[in-house]
């Protein structure tokens, strides 16, 4: 009886070992390939520096200092305001050679007339490859200029609640 056991443990074994070798292995890792994982654009950086507060209708310096990435030539550097916002002095466009030093520095007096969040919209080209930014400026007192255009033409602000006329059909 013990030679038939012994028989059935030493085929099952076996018979275990010629699965398992046929068998893929489950830990088996696909290939993968390596992926960027870099930004494409112009390998430029920027820093604003701003005052902490800005006055309406006054000028207000606004310093840009952007960083690249030690290349030869030319860095091209333009500047949308947005609607509102106005640029004084000097120009909105500007050329900085990048073959002089790694960082460079764009000063800016900008006003509004109101108060309010504005933008700067700086459009860089360097190498031929271009990158966008966008700075905010927040001129006086922002949340009161915000308050002032959340209320509607034709309603009421009472207890920081808004008030509309309203009209309900039963059907």
């Amino acid at each position: 009886m013990t030679s038939l056991f012994e028989k059935i443990v030493a085929l099952s074994g076996l018979c275990l070992t010629a699965c398992a070798a046929q068998s893929p292995s489950l830990t088996a890792e696909k290939p993968h390939a390596e992926q960027a994982t870099v930004k494409p654009g112009a390998a430029v950086t920027l820093t604003p520096s701003l005052p902490k507060s800005m006055s309406v209708q006054t000028f207000n310096t606004v310093n840009l200092n952007f960083n690249e990435a030690n290349f030869a030539g030319l860095m091209k550097v333009n500047v949308v305001p947005s609607e509102g916002l106005t640029i004084f002095g000097g120009s909105k466009e500007r050329v900085f050679n990048m073959s002089t030093e790694n960082t460079h520095q764009l000063s800016l007096d900008v006003s509004a007339e109101t108060d309010g969040l504005y933008f700067l919209n700086v459009f860089v080209e360097a190498n031929g490859q271009a990158r966008s930014f966008s700075v905010s400026v927040n001129i006086g007192d922002v949340t009161e200029a915000m308050r002032k255009s959340a209320i509607p033409e034709n309603g009421t602000l009472k207890d920081g609640v808004r008030v509309l006329e309203a009209e309900e059909t039963i059907r």
